[in-house]
């Protein structure tokens, strides 16, 4: 990536990781700290990932994703899962 590079954007679509399907694609934003490491993060459900490669960054967000959603989907009080239903919309367990 070039130098001027401080801000971008990308869409996870498809498969993301061995039994998890995302129905819609789900545009994250993509930054680079000061250290050069990366951070991604989206703006649907303010999850975030970093590492000291864009590959690292993805694959920690997408853990973090699914942390999220296996976390939410304890609970069965209604915010829970209004919260749960949205995530549906995108995340998918194969």
């Amino acid at each position: 990536m070039s130098e001027s590079f401080k801000e971008m954007s990308l869409s996870l679509v498809n498969r993301i990781a061995p039994g998890w399907i995302l129905r819609q694609p789900l545009s994250v934003r993509v930054q680079l700290d000061d250290d050069g490491g990366y951070l991604l993060s989206d703006e649907t459900f303010y999850v975030y990932g970093e590492g000291a490669t864009l590959s690292e960054a993805q694959h920690d967000y997408i853990r973090s994703l699914i942390e999220y959603f296996t976390i939410v989907s304890e609970y069965d009080d209604e915010p829970s899962c209004q919260l749960l239903a949205h995530l549906k919309q995108y995340l998918h367990q194969a």
